[in-house]
């Protein structure tokens, strides 16, 4: 459909959600053209319809900080989207439709005469496996006779 085709490319954020239920609306208008009216409405908009899906399912979750729904439960959320009239419609404005994406990682890359700059990793001092200080003998003892100096 020309319409969800000009909407996903408004989309800018997490369009890959935004794609697969257009998908959806797309294959459902083929096969029922009561729906594909309700969605050439220009009163019914696809970022609406993902914000509304969002508004839902952060209702359902009772509040909780990250929230999770069902193909079919998102599904059952679009048709109810295109189906009601739009004064039906309530959507929660604090809740957002768009999720973060990942920041990029930077690749790095260097000059044929930059090599990286090194990174010194002090390593850990040796330690004596003897700790123990030797005592010094006593005379007192040397001096005496062992069994040994007998069997001799």
């Amino acid at each position: 459909m020309e319409k969800i085709s000009r909407e996903i490319a408004e989309i800018k954020n997490n369009k890959g959600f935004a794609e697969a239920i257009a998908a959806y609306i797309n294959k459902k208008c083929e096969k029922n053209h009561v729906f594909q009216e309700r969605v050439n409405l220009e009163e019914k908009k696809l970022e609406e319809c993902l914000k509304y899906i969002m508004s839902e399912v952060k209702k359902a979750s009772g509040g909780a900080i990250s929230v999770a729904a069902t193909d079919k439960e998102v599904f059952k959320l679009v048709d109810d989207y295109y189906t009601k009239d739009h004064s039906e419609i309530k959507i929660d404005e604090g809740v957002q439709a768009r999720a973060q994406a990942p920041a990029e990682k930077k690749e790095e890359t260097y000059a044929k005469g930059d090599p990286p700059e090194k990174v010194e990793v002090k390593k850990p001092e040796k330690k004596s496996i003897l700790t123990k200080k030797v005592k010094e003998r006593d005379p007192l003892i040397d001096n005496q006779v062992s069994v040994f100096d007998l069997l001799g």
